[in-house]
Order: structure tokens, then sequence, then C-alpha cells
């Protein structure tokens, strides 16, 4: 019995020792293997050296990019400043544009002229009725003889639409009673506005013993290459039933003024029956004046009428 617990114990043993045996046999393949595939601590693995190798071209490659950064900071308040030129421009460009719309948009700009101008441009019409009649009609000419001569005085929308009035015939009724008389002082009573390069002119010719009627005139002036010209007129001799109503003090600037007469002196109103128009009988105040006719230094009686400022002969 005890022989046979001896041999088990002995086969146990053994086991243990195999093992033992094999379990270091393992690990010393392991840490042959281990050893093998282990580079030395003073040799470099190819890709460790290709990394070394490398390392100063990537510092130089920071170095770049950080260069380029650099530069990049630096170039961008230019691309802002260059920004805010072209939106600078941008808006300059714009307020161009808007400027000119609105300028254009705008009404036309008011010339300077002064009374003398227009009072001259105005009797330019006497220039325009004789060149009319005495010469165009009174030598039976075409009146492409005579346009040219016209063009200082009116525009060429005047002559344009004088053409037929002219070719039928019928100048004398457009012009015959107008402006014969634009020679007189027309700027006694001369009021006008200015509008761009037109001008609105009204002024008054009293009648006397020589052109019974008074009237009022009424034109519209366009400067035309610069020059001050007639475009259209109107005359209104029929002053319906209340008239002018010239006052004494009126009547009196009027022979003062117009007529040129010295010392006016209002001597009598009274209540006279005239006819208007050479028609219509109506009874009219007519105010009577004493005055000094200056080129005689002859004194002279005047009488106006009030209805029209008309001068009476006797």
């Amino acid at each position: 019995m005890i022989t046979s617990v001896s041999c088990v114990r002995n086969d146990e043993g053994i086991r243990e020792n195999m093992k033992r045996i094999k379990w270091l046999l393992v690990l010393m393949i392991v840490g042959l293997l281990a050893a093998c595939g282990k580079p030395s601590s003073n040799e470099e693995s190819p890709k460790q050296a290709e990394t070394e190798e490398n390392e100063p071209e990537n510092i130089e490659n920071e170095e770049e990019n950080e260069n380029d950064e650099s530069d990049n900071v630096a170039e961008a308040p230019k691309k802002e400043v260059n920004k805010e030129e072209s939106n600078s421009k941008a808006t300059g460009n714009a307020e161009a544009v808007t400027q000119n719309k609105e300028e254009s948009q705008q009404p036309e700009q008011t010339v300077s002229v002064s009374k003398e101008e227009l009072v001259e441009a105005v009797r330019g019409l006497e220039k325009v009725n004789d060149i009319i009649h005495n010469e165009g009609i009174y030598n039976d000419l075409p009146y492409a003889n005579i346009k040219e001569q016209l063009t200082p005085y009116v525009t060429a929308h005047w002559i344009e639409e004088t053409e037929p009035i002219y070719d039928a015939s019928e100048i004398d009724m457009h012009t015959g009673f107008f402006p014969f008389r634009v020679n007189r002082n027309l700027d006694v009573w001369f009021d006008y506005k200015v509008d761009g390069t037109t001008a609105y002119v009204s002024t008054f010719s009293p009648g006397d013993e020589y052109a019974y009627l008074s009237y009022d005139l009424d034109f519209v002036l366009k400067q035309e290459n610069d020059v001050w010209k007639v475009d259209q007129y109107d005359v209104t001799f029929d002053y319906g039933e209340e008239g002018k109503n010239f006052s004494i003090e009126e009547a009196k600037e009027l022979l003062e003024k117009f007529y040129g007469y010295e010392d006016v002196t209002h001597v009598a109103t009274y209540e006279e029956e005239l006819d208007r128009n050479y028609q219509d009988f109506h009874m009219e105040t007519v105010y009577e004046f004493d005055a000094i006719y200056p080129e005689t230094g002859g004194a002279v009686t005047e009488k106006v009428v009030a209805y029209d400022g008309r001068t009476l002969m006797w």
C-alpha cells in the first residue's frame, strides 16, 4: 500500500514538472520572438529615420506657412481698404447717377434778364412790322424772301405760324393793328415774370387822337440762341363793363410817364357820353389836367377817360 501511494505522488510530480518546462519553453520562445522583432535602442526604424529626415523640411514648411499666415493677416486690411474704396466708388457712382437723374427731373434753370432787355425785345416787333409791310407786302415778295430778316426779332415758331397768314394776304388783319405802335413808351406799365428761358410780359398802350382805342398787350418771349425774341403776342381792347377804371393819380402818372408832360395838375372831373370801340355810347368819367409840354414849353389841357385811359383830342 505504501509503495502504491508513493508511485502515484511521483507521477503527479512529473506532470507538474512537465507543465513547468512547457511554460518555460513558451516563455523562452516568446522572449526570443520579441528579441528578434524589436530593434536595439541604437538603431532607428526606417519610419523614424524618414520622419527625422523630413523634420527640417517640415520646419521649413511650417515657417513658410507661418509667413503666409502673417502675409494674409497683413493683406487683410488692404483687401478691406480695397473693399471700402470699391464701396466708396460704387456709392459715388450711385450718387452721381442720382444727381444726374434729379437734375434731369428738375425744372429748367431760370435765366437772368432785365426789364430793359425784355422791353427792347418787344420793340423788335416794330422792325418786324416794317419788314413785313414795307418790304414784303409793298414789293409783293414771297414770304420766303423775308423770313431770314425776321429771325433776329421773332422765334422760328412765330415765323412758321405767320407764313400761312402772309401767303393768304391776311397779314394786315394780324399785324396792321399791332405792332404799329410798339415804339411808344410801353415800359410805363410793364409787368413780367421769367420761367426758365421763357418770359411772360403784360403791358398797356393808351389810346389817343391817333390811335383811338387803348389796349393791353400780352407777350410770350423765348430765349433762342441766347437772344430774347417774341414767340407769341395777344391784343385786348375790350375791357368789359367795368373797364380799367383809372384813378386821378393813375391818369396823372400816365400823362407824365407815357407822354412826358410836366407840371401836370388835375383841374376837373366830369361825366361825358362817349363811345367804346367806335360803338355803344356810355356815360364815362373824364379827368381834366393842365400841363406843360416840354418840347415846346407850351401849356396844354389834356383829358383822360377813366374807363380805358385814352386821351381825348377835344
